[in-house]
């Protein structure tokens, strides 16, 4: 399971983290049975009741959930995070949920004029990515915007899914959009083989120091246009045998 809380330019829309952590704990508490979206769903319902969350002024957080029994891997993929799934035949297949990127294009092409004229990350910058969160949160849970855990539980049947046979996987990697960036953008490393190879010689953290050291060379943003210098990163890696 991987969840990563969407941080705020706006102060007075509170921040993702707390949010990721109370919904991450609800569905652990429901994740040995059941159909993942029921899981998912059920957990924002709770969490919108208890904390009395309202949508589109709520904080939000993308879910990416892989369970695997002796039969089935199965993926749930809900908001800009990632699924990476290493097969046994040497090929790697990659689940994402890319609606995100879809809304907010005016904001999106300021923000990078922004970067182009040399500006990087000042106070000019926070008021761009304030003004492209909030068109954002007005395209959040909508059938022409783009789907994420917030304050309405039908997102989690709007989620990205897919399932493999258990006997086919080697691994699995889950990965926030901070740390895809250093494949898909970086070329830090260079492919999802690259990734998975230094995770086993390295460890897990090698491939986040990566990523990092991806966005030092770049501090200004002038190469790579992105929301952040650096942006949060997280990985859950797994590995099959016997199943």
């Amino acid at each position: 399971m991987l969840l990563d809380g969407a941080s705020s330019f706006d102060p007075s829309v509170p921040d993702g983290g707390w949010y990721a952590g109370q919904l991450g704990k609800r569905i652990a508490d429901q994740l040995d049975s059941g159909d993942l979206a029921d899981i998912v769903a059920n957990a924002i319902a709770s969490l919108a009741m208890e904390a009395e969350l309202q949508p589109q002024r709520a904080p939000s957080s993308t879910v990416t959930l892989a369970r695997w029994t002796a039969g089935t891997l199965d993926v749930l993929i809900l908001g800009d995070s990632a699924a990476v799934v290493y097969l046994k035949d040497g090929s790697v297949e990659v689940l994402s949920d890319n609606r995100l990127a879809a809304v907010a294009t005016e904001q999106r092409e300021a923000i990078n004029r922004h970067f182009l004229a040399g500006n990087g990350y000042d106070d000019r910058h926070v008021q761009l990515m304030a003004e492209l969160q909030r068109a954002e949160r007005q395209a959040r849970n909508t059938p022409d915007g783009y789907w994420i855990a917030e304050a309405v539980p039908e997102a989690a049947y709007q989620a990205v899914r897919r399932s493999w046979r258990s006997d086919q996987v080697s691994a699995v990697l889950l990965a926030s959009d901070g740390a895809t960036d250093g494949i898909d953008r970086h070329g830090q490393p260079g492919s999802w083989e690259a990734a998975r190879e230094l995770i086993q010689t390295s460890g897990a953290r090698s491939l986040i120091d990566a990523v990092h050291a991806a966005e030092e060379s770049d501090p200004d943003g002038s190469r790579w246009h992105r929301s952040k210098r650096h942006d949060d990163k997280a990985i859950a890696y797994a590995t099959f045998s016997g199943l």
